[in-house]
Parts: C-alpha cells; structure tokens; sequence
C-alpha cells in the first residue's frame, strides 16, 4: 500500500513526510523502491528497505531540492515470506 497523497516537510511538517511502501506481515522485504515523475525520470531510487518505516521512503526531493507538486509514480519490488516476488507499480500526488 502507498497512500494516494504526501505532504513532505518543511512544507507541512506531520505524520505524512515520506512515501513509503506499506504492508502487512505477508512482506519479508521490499527490494527496490523507484520514484519517477510523469515524464518518467527516475527521481528516487533505495533498495533492501523494510515495510512500515516511515523514514526509509522518499522525502520528496531530488539532489536536495523539494519537487513540484505533481504526480509521481512509484514502482516497488517485493519478496514474500513465502519466497516469491512481485512487482506493483501505481501513482502518488505530492502535495504542498
């Protein structure tokens, strides 16, 4: 799960600073998180991350800089307790 919606800090400081892939128990790990925005340049990109922590994802920015509003797209690659993987891909606003 990845809400539809952030609002990365310093813009609005909370508990919605990061996209970050969400999930229940069933995930043993999440491979690869990539971030492009809507032309599809890769904006954000971290590998071998757990589920459910906050600060691992992305923080909105690229080389420093807090993007634009917009649409981004999120691809993430998933292992499962059971062993196989899985990709899921969707899209994300990035608010102000």
């Amino acid at each position: 799960f990845f809400p539809k919606a952030f609002t990365p800090y310093p813009t609005s400081p909370g508990d919605n600073d990061y996209l970050y892939p969400q999930s229940n128990e069933e995930v043993a790990n999440i491979n690869v998180l990539r971030i492009y925005d809507r032309w599809g340049n890769l904006v954000y990109e971290t590998r071998d991350i757990p589920s459910n922590v906050p600060d691992v994802g992305w923080d909105g920015t690229l080389n420093g800089k807090l993007l634009p509003s917009d649409i981004y797209i999120w691809q993430v690659e998933v292992t499962f307790i059971d062993g196989h993987q899985e990709t899921f891909a969707g899209e994300t606003i990035l608010g102000k």
